[in-house]
């Protein structure tokens, strides 16, 4: 899947990880399996532990729940 705006869903967001309190990367992204292209579903790695967060997130970069 090419992404045509890689700065939109909050691409460059930067989360604190929360097992250790460390910054993590964005590493994966798809088109979200129910929400559709107006979201997409984000891993997160953490640049410390390795610890994975997945997030939900819409074309604005505003996490979804």
């Amino acid at each position: 899947m090419l992404i045509d705006h890689p700065e939109s869903f909050g691409a460059r967001d930067r989360l604190t990880c929360t097992e250790c309190g460390g910054d993590t990367i964005l590493i994966r992204r798809s088109p979200h399996p129910e929400f559709g292209s107006s979201f997409e579903t984000q891993v997160f790695r953490c640049l410390q532990c390795d610890r994975e967060l997945t997030r939900s997130a819409d074309v604005a970069g505003k996490p979804h729940s």
